[in-house]
């Protein structure tokens, strides 16, 4: 082979070398954004969802909001607040089964073992069936059915929620 030839062998993987490395960390990059992205639409949806419970639990208030799907959920999932018992700054969830019935394990194991000082009775289902409990405590959730979560499908890139205020809580219903 002849010199010139060498160069451009070197060259050539040179170049091969330093895509490489653009790729990877242009990768690395786009996945940090998009993981980024989904913490701020959980953040954004988890504050809106607040601010919802806490304007419609008026006496008499009825409102029905669309909320946008944060990160591919497919199920929005209520637990009742009186699910758990609040002593001081710590809650304790129900120890008797009977009072409380999913197939979900996580939303099981968070009632029955709540985290503390402040569990989640607000759950987010992914595609993938995963359950992801939201960072605060809805204290002014009520449910029709107290023995059991009330889970929301998402239909057309939205969750339907029906808010009838009960005076300090919220009755919260299916509203699509």
């Amino acid at each position: 082979m002849r010199r010139a030839q060498l160069q451009h062998v070197f060259a050539f993987i040179m170049l091969i070398v330093i895509a490489s490395v653009v790729l990877l960390l242009g990768y690395r990059f786009i996945t940090k954004l998009l993981g980024d992205q989904c913490r701020v639409e959980t953040i954004q949806f988890t504050n809106l969802l607040e601010k919802s419970l806490k304007d419609y639990a008026a006496y008499g208030t009825r409102k029905t909001v669309a909320l946008s799907l944060p990160c591919g959920a497919v199920r929005l999932c209520f637990v009742d607040a009186s699910r758990y018992n609040k002593n001081g700054d710590i809650y304790i969830g129900t120890t008797n089964p009977s009072l409380f019935t999913t197939s979900n394990k996580v939303i099981l194991d968070e009632v029955q073992h709540p985290t503390n000082p402040t569990p989640a009775n607000i759950f987010l289902i992914q595609e993938k069936n995963e359950t992801h409990p939201l960072q605060f405590f809805a204290e002014k959730v009520t449910l029709a059915n107290q023995k059991a979560p009330l889970c929301i499908d998402a239909t057309a890139g939205q969750f339907r929620i029906a808010f009838n205020g009960q005076g300090r809580t919220a009755l919260i219903k299916d509203g699509s």
